[in-house]
């Protein structure tokens, strides 16, 4: 029998009466595929020297992204990896 762990994360507001979107992503696997997956996102974080990545910080350069504002180059190494 196999064992299946899910994740999600949810963008917007719940109670926004103004039209905006509310989206909620998921993604379901077995837990040797998260172990896996967490081994290798660790190592992108630590190689990139951040500790996470929240949407909000890394698409305006603040936060922990302040230093990569205008590093295209950088920022398009970390989405690839």
């Amino acid at each position: 029998m196999a064992i299946f762990h899910c994740y999600s994360d949810t963008s917007g507001s719940q109670s926004s009466t103004d039209g905006k979107v509310l989206v909620t992503a998921a993604v379901v696997a077995t837990i040797e595929a998260w172990d896996d997956f967490d081994i290798r996102w660790m190592s992108v974080l630590r190689d990139f020297g951040v500790t996470e990545l929240h949407m909000r910080h890394f698409a305006h350069s603040s936060g922990q992204y302040a230093a990569w504002k205008g590093d295209d180059e950088r920022r398009k190494q970390f989405l690839s990896r």
